[in-house]
């Protein structure tokens, strides 16, 4: 996913620059969709019975980006980050409630199979790593619950940016599409010793202020 601005001449050498960087990450981080849940995701919830048209993407370079349906109700994905550092996630993780503009030159990819009324894009190249994540988060939030080891949104989305360093590009960035302002999950969760980001929406607007699902459902 990239924005092209300019003259006709410099919209054309930038579309080769495109181009021929995308071919290149292709090659030296090739992505592979697959059926099914990459190891451990599943263990995050409670009753994985419930879970459904299970699909994988994969880039060489990082963890796993898992989508999946919860239910008659639910579109679920989750995605792990660089970050192991101990103590409570409300220190490791900075969140900003302001716009987030995507960033430029960088080549993103979204999971082909998402069920997700917003776009999820993951930087097309090695995952960045730090002690530390930020976060810039856009909408109406509606409810937030925190403990050492949980951060939930329930938020009318429109835009997500996330970095490991604020000096540097975004390494995943969200955008709503609709204009609807409906509410959904974002959920920062420590598990099984590591950090997830999981997103959760409703497939209609009457499940997606049930305010106990992910208490009930979400270990």
């Amino acid at each position: 996913m990239v924005v092209i601005a300019g003259s006709v001449g410099s919209i054309a050498l930038l579309t080769v620059h495109v181009n021929n960087k995308v071919e290149f990450n292709s090659r030296k981080y090739p992505i592979t969709n697959s059926d099914g849940a990459a190891p451990g995701y599943l263990r995050l919830f409670n009753d994985t019975g419930k879970v459904h048209d299970v699909q994988t993407m994969s880039i060489k370079g990082r963890h796993p980006v898992v989508d999946f349906a919860y239910g008659d109700d639910y579109f679920v994905e989750i995605s792990k980050l660089n970050c192991n550092e101990p103590g409570p996630l409300d220190s490791l993780i900075t969140v900003d409630m302001a716009h987030a503009e995507m960033s430029m030159s960088v080549i993103f990819t979204s999971p082909p199979n998402s069920g997700l009324p917003f776009t999820t894009s993951y930087a097309h190249r090695k995952q960045d790593s730090s002690n530390h994540v930020f976060v810039t988060l856009n909408g109406k939030v509606r409810q937030s619950t925190k403990n050492d080891s949980t951060l939930v949104y329930l938020i009318a989305l429109k835009d997500l940016g996330l970095k490991y360093n604020p000096e540097r590009k975004q390494d995943i960035y969200i955008r709503r599409e609709k204009k609807e302002p409906r509410a959904y999950r974002v959920i920062f969760a420590r598990r099984q010793g590591g950090i997830y980001l999981v997103l959760i929406a409703g497939k209609n607007e009457s499940v997606d202020s049930r305010s106990s699902f992910a208490e009930g459902v979400f270990k």
